[in-house]
């Protein structure tokens, strides 16, 4: 099996579920659009969770010994030192239902030294992540969707190699919450332009069937990078009368070590490729979850200047690529949104 280092932040932004929580079907992802604020992974300030259950012992057996890792208990903080160089802390745990699941360590928000890296792996495959730092700090937290049942393997290590009684470690796995809300799911194959999958925003409507923000039409999809250089394809056609359309990405910083990469495209009305390659930042100022605001009359002018024999520029192509190009796995999921503002309703 390849191990691949992981690592992550903003730790215990997520909630665990109810007891009545539902089974997860296999292979998809629960679709729940009225989760609240501390639901949907809001990374904002959470109090520090609870004491310690599986204390570190400074026994140099204690998680050293890759071939007899810890066994942890779901919702059971393990926590310890990082007391000698190249020191290593090994563990397991198992999950008995489909379901997303976290994986939170924690030093710098408790006042350690550390600068911790998790590695996280599937024991039955050959799907493990790492990632070198979140947009809202430094401990590491991965959330993915497990689509079966079965035993995890995960690492914690320092990443400078710093060791002593001020590198003190904390760590959980727990079941928990989907960290976002999404409206339908991607359908594979759409690996290819000519398999793309066509964005299709409508406006949200209250309980009498009015248009919640009149003129603005939206729709989220959650995507996966399932295999390494993995490409999705959306079609994003543009209405007469639409002035602005913006896509937005939430991935890297909700706990998925996925660093998407967007890149848009006119199409002909073939569909091949040839024009408009842009990589956005997100509205936070991560360059992991790609976000941009496109103003319609200036992208089009733009395609009539380049192209003065072409008639229409009503259709984009949009690819969704994980930046490194590798390492696709049930780890690496993403959702894409597109909003698009008719100024025609506006007006």
């Amino acid at each position: 099996m390849s191990w691949i280092l992981l690592l992550a932040a903003c730790a215990s932004c997520f909630e665990l579920p109810g007891e009545d929580s539902p089974d997860q079907v296999e292979d998809t992802p629960p679709i729940d659009t009225n989760l609240d604020s501390a639901d949907t992974g809001d990374t904002g300030e959470a109090p520090l969770p609870g004491p310690c259950t599986q204390p570190h012992e400074d026994d140099e057996n204690f998680g050293n010994d890759y071939s007899q890792p810890i066994a942890l208990q779901l919702d059971a903080w393990a926590c310890g030192t990082i007391d000698a160089a190249n020191d290593v802390e090994y563990f397991t745990f198992t999950t008995l239902q489909s379901g997303w699941m976290k994986v939170d360590a924690q030093a710098e928000l408790r006042g350690s030294s550390a600068d911790l890296f998790t590695l996280v792996a599937f024991l039955t495959g050959d799907d493990a992540v790492t990632t070198t730092g979140r947009s809202l700090g430094s401990d590491p937290l991965t959330v993915f969707y497990a689509p079966t049942p079965g035993d995890y393997f995960v690492s914690l290590a320092e990443s400078d190699a710093g060791y002593g009684d001020a590198y003190g470690w904390w760590m959980v796995a727990s079941m928990t919450k989907a960290p976002v809300d999404f409206d339908l799911t991607e359908t594979e194959p759409n690996d290819g332009r000519e398999e793309a999958t066509t964005l299709v925003p409508v406006e949200e409507l209250d309980e009498n069937g009015v248009p919640i923000t009149p003129g603005v039409s939206v729709v989220k999809y959650y995507g996966t990078i399932g295999d390494g250089g993995d490409a999705d394809w959306w079609i994003v056609n543009i209405p007469e009368g639409a002035d602005l359309f913006l896509l937005d990405v939430d991935s890297f910083k909700l706990g998925a070590p996925t660093d998407i990469q967007l890149t848009l495209y006119w199409t002909d009305e073939s569909g091949a490729l040839d024009f408009f390659d842009e990589e956005g930042t997100d509205e936070d100022g991560s360059v992991e979850d790609p976000w941009g605001e496109y103003d319609v009359a200036k992208i089009r002018a733009q395609g009539a200047k380049d192209y003065p024999t072409r008639t229409r520029f009503d259709q984009i192509a949009v690819r969704t690529t994980n930046w490194e190009g590798s390492d696709g796995s049930m780890f690496h999921w993403y959702t894409l949104s597109l909003t698009m503002t008719d100024l025609e309703k506006t007006e």
